[in-house]
């Protein structure tokens, strides 16, 4: 990646994004790593826009490496935000949307055109979730054992239509894929949430509604079992990783009525002793 990185500016400048949100999990105090990053924000999103414009066999590979390094950017830097008062990440959510448009650009491009002559080309387009091809992490099985979050007989400010149903259902499927696959000890995709939650849900989540809130924070949960990862937060000085300040603070601006669904999350997330 550095040496392509060398070749083609949008992969160059997220990659020192990422590198100075790195420096600043650990002096978050630098004004001017800080500063430095972004800069480099402003001109990697415009490079991979400018690039996404102009897409070729040549350039797919590097778009899809800058939308891996922007979705990853984009959740590691949920852990710099203030959570008092609480407002959903929606920030992450919708930077993530537009990275992910990217990467799914590119990899429809890859195997549309490619020719299997550049196996990393193919690799890739292969391991990102198959949009329209393969989105078995919807079927209603994967949200089995979280299926109460969806019961009617809570208090909400739901409109209980098609949109806002499929909407729930969608992310609640693809969070339940995401902790099976933890217990089969399968790979795992947390950072493709923003690619595979509708448009709807994140509205919601805007909205700071109780229900978008409580699937929120069951993918934190399924996130927090996942550990040595810096961009997930936390460290050895006793801080918090991203996923568990994350649902401590969902849990305090819920209604009393949605606390029971609160207790897995909450238990999941608690630092093992």
């Amino acid at each position: 990646m550095p040496a392509l990185a060398l070749k083609f500016d949008n992969l160059f400048y997220n990659l020192l994004v990422l590198s100075s949100t790195n420096l600043l999990s650990r002096e978050p105090n630098n004004r001017e790593v800080f500063q430095a990053r972004q800069n480099y924000l402003v001109s990697g999103i415009r490079e991979q826009r400018r690039m996404v414009d102009t897409m070729s066999m040549d350039n797919a590979l590097p778009i899809c490496l800058a939308a891996i390094l922007i979705l990853i950017n984009s959740f590691a830097m949920v852990q710099e935000r203030v959570l008092e008062p609480y407002t959903s990440p929606t920030e992450w959510l919708q930077m993530g949307k537009g990275a992910g448009g990217a990467l799914r650009m590119s990899c429809t491009y890859i195997l549309k055109y490619g020719d299997g002559a550049n196996s990393e080309l193919l690799t890739i387009a292969h391991s990102a979730p198959q949009f329209g091809i393969d989105e078995s992490y919807f079927d209603p099985s994967m949200r089995a054992e979280f299926n109460a979050i969806l019961n009617q007989d809570i208090p909400s400010r739901d409109i209980w239509d098609v949109e806002t149903r499929d909407a729930y259902e969608k992310t609640l499927s693809y969070v339940g894929s995401i902790q099976k696959a933890i217990r089969r000890g399968e790979p795992v995709r947390t950072q493709a949430f923003p690619m595979i939650v509708p448009h709807k849900f994140v509205d919601f989540l805007a909205e700071q509604r109780p229900r978008a809130l409580v699937i929120l924070a069951h993918y934190f949960a399924t996130v927090s079992q996942i550990s040595g990862v810096w961009w997930l937060g936390g460290g050895t000085d006793g801080r918090e990783t991203t996923a568990r300040r994350e649902i401590l603070a969902i849990r305090k601006v819920l209604p009393e009525v949605w606390q029971g669904h609160m207790i897995w999350p909450h238990d999941m997330s608690r630092p093992s002793t």
